[in-house]
């Protein structure tokens, strides 16, 4: 059982990178248009479900660090405002972190080697050690490190999974406020 999510898991991953590379070849991530305007009209597209959208991305961004969350959290601001874009970019951030934190819980030290630099890691290990779980509310509000990376090392001490959400919280909201307080004020 546990070769076979394994296997999943790696299928997954490869489908991902193959995607993303032909996404890359083919010239269709050069010309995609991530200003904070592009992002809010693509969303109005979607009409009462924009506020699910927002958070979908925000939570596979929070998995995958394929483009700067922060550009989806300023026009969730500019669409939503600065209260919903700001809860709509925690939820979508928090709950994809918390599926990171989750698998590298639930798969161990080897294979979140597989995924993060070692020289991260091994800085993870020691800030940790030294500073306990202050260093995830810093790598978090600081933005220092990708979101999915600061959630692998993160799932690999001994944080339980509610601390896990608390720190997120406390790291994310800073930064959430002042993006979407950004976007809000884009649209005056």
């Amino acid at each position: 059982m546990k070769q076979r999510h394994h296997t999943i898991f790696y299928l997954f991953t490869a489908i991902i990178i193959i995607v993303i590379l032909l996404l890359l070849k083919f010239g269709y991530i050069d010309k995609l248009d991530l200003s904070p305007e592009k992002i809010r009209d693509n969303l109005l597209k979607f009409g009462i479900y924009s506020p699910l959208i927002l958070i979908t991305v925000q939570f596979i961004l929070a998995i995958i660090s394929i483009f700067p969350s922060a550009i989806f959290s300023v026009a969730g601001g500019y669409l939503f405002g600065l209260f919903y874009g700001t809860l709509y970019s925690l939820i979508g951030t928090l709950l994809g972190s918390l599926v990171v934190f989750l698998v590298a819980k639930k798969f161990g030290r080897n294979f979140v080697k597989k995924l993060v630099d070692k020289r991260e890691l091994h800085h993870f290990d020691l800030f940790f050690k030294k500073k306990g779980k202050l260093v995830f509310i810093f790598a978090d509000y600081m933005s220092i490190f990708p979101r999915d990376t600061v959630s692998l090392c993160a799932g690999l001490t001994n944080i339980n999974k509610l601390n896990f959400m608390v720190i997120s919280l406390i790291g994310f909201i800073p930064g959430m406020i002042i993006l979407n307080y950004f976007g809000s004020q884009l649209s005056k």
